[in-house]
């Protein structure tokens, strides 16, 4: 069993009610909560719509801090010392200090392509880790539709994935495919 850091030693997240969106289970004009649903279909929509060429939004993360890192860590059950251990990552493994997951990067790739699509639209992921993820980078994920095809009633689009550094070097690219409409 990996050595847990003195920063994975106590973990707990508490999620309360006054963390979620206002919008998210108000009443709404009619009376009834709102959990989200028209704004969704919205989204589908505009997903729906989107041509071979075009961009998704772009998500930029902010630096990743080594408590993110942390948290990520005892989520994921992903203790490895390069992640979490300071001294074992700059000392034993020769890195000049603990390095970002590469399922945490995935994460944020994956977010551009689940950010408009309904729950359960994504049917397929792949990644390729092209490089290290370091304490304090900023990453920028982008996406493009490279393929659109429509299949039983449903629109079947394919879109590259690109995880790039503040210094302008790609750590990670992917592919993912998002069924829009019914499957």
């Amino acid at each position: 069993m990996a050595r847990l850091s003195s920063s994975l030693q106590k973990f707990s997240i508490t999620m309360k009610r006054a963390d979620l969106p206002a919008s998210i289970g108000a009443p709404s004009s009619s009376g009834t909560a709102d959990l989200g649903c028209n704004k969704m279909n919205e989204q589908t929509q505009k997903l729906g719509s989107l041509k071979v060429g075009d961009t998704l939004p772009a998500l930029q993360t902010g630096p990743i801090s080594r408590h993110a890192i942390a948290l990520y860590a005892a989520g994921s059950s992903d203790l490895n010392p390069i992640h979490t251990d300071i001294d074992f990552a700059k000392h034993k493994a020769g890195l000049p200090d603990v390095i970002v997951h590469g399922m945490f990067v995935m994460g944020y790739l994956a977010k551009i392509g689940t950010e408009y699509a309904p729950a359960g639209a994504v049917r397929r992921i792949k990644t390729q880790f092209r490089t290290m993820t370091n304490v304090g980078d900023n990453l920028v994920c982008t996406g493009k539709v490279t393929d659109k095809q429509s299949r039983d009633g449903a629109t079947i689009l394919t879109c590259a994935l690109a995880a790039t550094r503040q210094d302008d070097v790609v750590v990670a690219t992917g592919e993912i495919d998002i069924v829009v409409g019914a499957a």
